[in-house]
């Protein structure tokens, strides 16, 4: 009778390792749909910030504070500048009433600029989940 449950125990060792390793996995997924549904509001500003930024324009300073942001940058054209601006109007983004504050060219046809735009609250970031 011994050794039956003793042959017994082995068979059922692959079945308590495959729970133990289903429960760590239903944990770990659990932790991962909580940092999910908590992402802040930073990364949803650095999502929509890569969604709208032309390729030619490169920033030198971004400052968000409360419901304002100013950025500071770069861009090799007005129109460019132009470009980003139409982006950060867009109605279904994040951001609203853009203000060109300075816009001067430098050397080489380069141009830097600042804008003041505000900033809506309650951000959700993308989610890249199913």
């Amino acid at each position: 009778m011994i050794t039956n449950i003793s042959i017994l125990d082995e068979r059922l060792k692959p079945i308590d390792e495959y729970n133990t390793r289903l429960k760590f996995l239903q944990q770990q997924l659990a932790l991962l749909v909580e940092a999910e549904n908590l992402r802040d509001d930073m990364l949803s500003f650095c999502q929509h910030i890569n969604k709208i930024t032309p390729p030619q324009i490169y920033y030198t300073q971004i400052n968000w504070e409360s419901n304002t942001v100013n950025f500071n940058g770069v861009a090799p054209s007005p129109l460019y500048l132009a470009n980003l601006l139409d982006k950060l109007r867009d109605e279904s983004g994040i951001f609203y009433a853009p203000v060109l504050k300075t816009n001067s060219a430098t050397d080489k046809d380069h141009y830097t600029f600042m804008i003041t735009s505000s900033i809506k609250t309650n951000l959700e970031a993308e989610s890249n989940g199913k």
